[in-house]
């Protein structure tokens, strides 16, 4: 689901390179980061913010007065370039704008929310990544003492991002990514500077084995992504061991089978509300192309309607549904339990920890629970519905 934030920490780290590079020309190197900044909007308005990094840069780094921006004229062609790379997008689609839902502007904030808030935000990854935020205030702190220019820069703005997405937005792993590239260069920073202090060098080749314990667990969470989610993996087998053309209800979160025409209007009917464009797309394509597998599947996981899952039993009954796809921790997967007493089950995967989850972006508990399931996603179950 957040694939896009990808960007975010790709962007981020190229304007910080440019901003950087100490052999460019001063108005070359601005020039750059300010493309690379206005570009990164287009894939995602938070890009925005590297706005920001660009002034504290200039302000902390270059030593320079404030004022200056509103003074010289190269920074007028540095307005004019980043706001027309900022408006672009929205020009062509608008709908790109996309964030309006994830504002929480409205919501009681407090001081001391603002205040705290770099310590919160960096809480959201300190479970699945400590040796990156204790090596990386630890680099603040060496940063503070050797490398004043490059710590006045790199706090104000870790502390500018965090106020502003608590004050707006809130607090998610998925957030932080506009943030870590500053992270990961405060952690090597402070993981040298540590290891420096050491007494002996015996001490300092141990030490150099933490590096391990990450590895390890990028290791096995890069062996789960490859093997695929527990959903991807259900919707799989359905799709090589189901006849095209069965009728099969599917409750599952972020979870589709292809379904024809019949199935949409038929869904269309329950909740239309329920009806994504891509269920429409794939109807299309189903229909156009003889190649592709279809079912007469009603993807569930939008629909309410009261009504219907109170009689779940009968319309089952009455419109000879074959075979159930079921979350079972889903919402409303408690009505289909009658259905699954009279069912056979036919295949299962047991999923992992919702804390642990590549799709839900974040990995919010130990992660050495990685190594204690066998596929990243919740538990899914396929029945065959006995008549």
């Amino acid at each position: 689901t957040s694939r896009h934030w990808l960007s975010v920490f790709f962007f981020s780290a190229l304007t910080l390179f440019w901003l950087s590079k100490s052999n460019l020309d001063f108005k070359k190197k601005y020039l750059l980061a300010v493309i690379s900044a206005g570009i990164g909007i287009g894939f995602a308005i938070i890009n925005f913010f590297l706005a920001i990094l660009i002034v504290f840069w200039y302000i902390f780094y270059e030593k320079r007065p404030l004022l200056n921006i509103f003074k010289e004229k190269f920074f007028y062609l540095l307005y004019a370039v980043f706001f027309a790379l900022l408006a672009l997008p929205y020009i062509l689609y608008p709908g790109s704008l996309g964030f309006k839902a994830d504002l929480t502007a409205k919501t009681a904030k407090t001081v001391l929310g603002a205040v705290t808030s770099p310590i919160f935000f960096a809480k959201t990854i300190a479970v699945s990544e400590p040796l990156i935020i204790i090596f990386a205030v630890l680099g603040l702190l060496f940063a503070f003492r050797n490398l004043k220019n490059i710590f006045w820069p790199f706090f104000a703005f870790i502390y500018a991002y965090s106020v502003i997405f608590y004050l707006v937005f809130r607090f998610e792993p998925r957030f932080f990514m506009g943030l870590l590239p500053f992270y990961v260069i405060l952690a090597g920073y402070g993981f040298y500077e540590t290891q420096k202090l050491l007494p002996q060098k015996i001490l300092s080749k141990i030490f150099f084995l933490l590096l391990l314990m990450p590895l390890m667990l990028a290791l096995r969470f890069g062996q789960l992504a490859l093997k695929n989610d527990s959903r991807t993996l259900a919707l799989k087998w359905a799709e090589t061991n189901i006849l095209a053309g069965s009728k099969i209800m599917v409750l599952a979160r972020l979870t589709n089978l292809p379904a024809h025409k019949a199935a949409v209007a038929e869904q269309e009917k329950l909740d239309p509300v329920s009806l994504r464009k891509v269920y429409l797309a794939q109807a299309e394509i189903a229909e156009n192309s003889p190649d592709f597998k279809f079912f007469h599947a009603l993807n569930l996981r939008d629909l309410s309607n009261e009504s219907f899952y109170e009689n779940i039993g009968n319309y089952v009954k009455q419109n000879h549904y074959e075979y159930l796809f079921i979350q079972p921790a889903y919402r409303d997967s408690e009505r289909f339990k009658n259905i699954i007493k009279n069912s056979a089950l036919l295949k299962s995967y047991a999923g992992g920890d919702a804390r642990l989850s590549l799709a839900e972006s974040q990995f919010i508990t130990n992660p050495l629970g990685l190594f204690k399931i066998s596929e990243l996603g919740p538990r899914i179950e396929i029945y065959k519905i006995i008549k």
